[in-house]
C-alpha cells in the first residue's frame, strides 16, 4: 500500500463520517473530528503501517489542511 493511498482511504472515509469525537450541542451526536486529531490518526497509523516518518509528517500537514477546508464547507451550508 502507498502512502497516497492510505491518505486517499482517510480522505473518503471522514467524508462518509467514520471519524468522530465528542458531541454536537445541537442533537447530542458525535462531531466530526477536528482537523489535529484526524492528523493524529493518520499519523499514528501511517507509522504503524511502517512509512517514514518525515514523509508521513508532509502528508498528515495537507490531510489537516484539507479537512480544515471541508469542515468550512460544511458549516458555510449552515448560515
Amino acid at each position: 500500500m502507498e502512502l497516497q493511498h492510505l491518505y486517499d482511504e482517510y480522505v473518503d472515509s471522514y467524508c462518509e463520517g467514520n471519524f468522530v469525537e465528542g458531541y454536537c450541542g445541537w442533537d447530542g451526536g458525535e462531531g466530526l473530528m477536528s482537523p489535529e486529531t484526524f492528523k493524529k490518526e493518520f499519523t499514528k497509523d501511517a507509522l504503524s503501517k511502517g512509512f517514514d516518518a518525515e514523509e508521513v509528517s508532509g502528508m498528515a500537514d495537507e490531510l489537516a489542511d484539507w479537512c480544515e477546508c471541508h469542515l468550512s464547507h460544511l458549516e458555510s451550508k449552515f448560515r
